[in-house]
């Protein structure tokens, strides 16, 4: 071993007993030479992976999913409680609700899978927003709390389904 490269028996492939994988040993000296990977070497960028093509039935069924649950849990919601004060913060999150709903309408109908990465976020922030809102007093906490949380979790969770189905696809070249 000339102190470039190492023999791991642990990295063998064990299918193929007799290949030995050699693996090369980083020196401090040599760190200051290394190049940045390119995006052939990593996999795609960020925007190449998020404009890529999702399955439209799986993009029309999140979309339809999220009309109907955002929509019910919106509907479940009663009068605000008096004249309470909403905190700023609260309206942060409510700006990421609407960011989420906004890029998910877009790229679900244009079938790109940015579509799903602002559905899973749209889902969060709902469900953040929802379980906070009690906290401030806005609204009282009542059974219709628990059913907006349940319609607001079944989308985050069908959003992050759809994301790891959608990961697990081909990809498209």
């Amino acid at each position: 071993m000339n102190g470039t490269t190492r023999r791991w028996a642990r990295d063998l492939p064990s299918e193929t007993p007799g290949n030995v994988v050699v693996l090369p040993v980083l020196r401090a000296e040599a760190s200051s030479r290394v190049r940045p990977l390119t995006n052939s070497e990593v996999g795609l960028g960020i925007r190449a992976r998020a404009l890529t093509p999702i399955d439209p039935p799986l993009a029309f069924v999140l979309f339809l999913s999220g009309v109907l649950l955002i929509g019910a849990a919106r509907a479940l919601e009663p009068v605000a409680a008096g004249h309470v004060r909403v905190p700023l913060w609260l309206l942060a999150i409510d700006t990421f609700v609407w960011a989420g709903v906004f890029s998910a309408g877009v790229g679900l109908v244009k079938f790109k899978t940015f579509g799903l990465w602002g559905a899973t976020l749209a889902g969060a922030a709902l469900l953040i927003e929802s379980a906070v809102c009690v906290l401030t007093g806005h609204h009282s906490f009542g059974l219709w709390w628990i059913g907006q949380m349940t319609c607001e979790a079944a989308f985050l969770a069908g959003s992050v389904i759809a994301t790891r189905i959608n990961g697990r696809a081909p990809a498209i070249h």
